[in-house]
């Protein structure tokens, strides 16, 4: 009899035992019991910024550790290749490098068998520098990938230059009304686009919306972006045609 108690005794401390390692090694090794430092799309229904010709622009959230970053998705391609292709493009360009404090904007010209996602980011460089930058990126809506650089968009040379000069190209940035006054602004303006742009040159200092062509150069001198805009319809000239035909769509 002492003996079957012993038996018994012994058996129910290592059951108890198994028991206390098996939840031991389930708090520890748990996904579910743990923090995660990286949590992808954890604004899972992002925030619609635009909706044109069935295609759908949105804004989505991403946090690593306390570092939260904003990025493009598009919807509503009914190829569902060159929608992962623009997807991968807009997430590496709205999340590279160390900048926090920014925004992510764009703009769609034409369709979806004939157009352009046109997307910006502006803000500030964070916690290293405070320094104001300002980037932009052209996708092509029928392929997925970058659409080309100002050549591919414009042609440059005399005339396009002297629609930057005469006035035809309006300064948006730094404020013209403002106390902070740009010396030959518009001059400086051309040369840096025109004069500076060698043929072939992959340049995207540029920027597309629903009425206006864009232009910028970062004045590293003076820690500011330089931007101007102008009509389409004043500068129709100077437009290659894939651009004119998307505008025109």
């Amino acid at each position: 009899m002492t003996k079957k108690i012993i038996v018994l005794v012994l058996g129910g401390i290592i059951l108890f035992a198994g028991c206390a390692v098996k939840q031991g090694d389930e708090g520890i090794g748990n996904p579910q019991t743990q923090e995660t430092d990286v949590k992808k799309d954890s604004n899972e229904s992002g925030q619609v910024i635009l909706e044109k010709n069935g295609i759908t622009l949105s804004v989505f959230s991403e946090t690593s550790g306390d570092t939260k970053k904003d990025f493009l998705k598009v919807s509503g391609l009914s190829d569902s290749t060159v929608e992962e292709k623009l997807n991968e493009e807009l997430h590496t360009f709205s999340t590279w490098g160390d900048a926090t404090d920014y925004v992510v904007s764009g703009s769609i010209i034409g369709n979806a068998g004939n157009g352009f996602i046109s997307v910006k980011r502006d803000g500030t460089y964070y916690p290293e520098k405070e320094e104001t930058f300002f980037n932009t990126q052209i996708l092509d809506l029928t392929t997925g990938e970058q659409a080309g650089g100002l050549t591919d968009f414009v042609t440059l040379g005399k005339d396009f230059r002297k629609l930057i000069t005469n006035g035809t190209f309006v300064q948006m940035e730094p404020d013209p009304d403002g106390e902070v006054k740009i010396k030959d602004a518009a001059e400086r303006l051309a040369v840096e686009i025109v004069d500076k742009n060698k043929a072939g040159d992959f340049d995207i200092r540029f920027y597309l919306t629903d009425d206006v062509f864009g232009l910028y150069t970062e004045l590293a001198d003076e820690g500011k972006i330089l931007r101007f805009e102008a009509p389409y319809n004043a500068v129709r000239s100077v437009l290659s045609e894939k651009l004119l035909s998307a505008i025109d769509s």
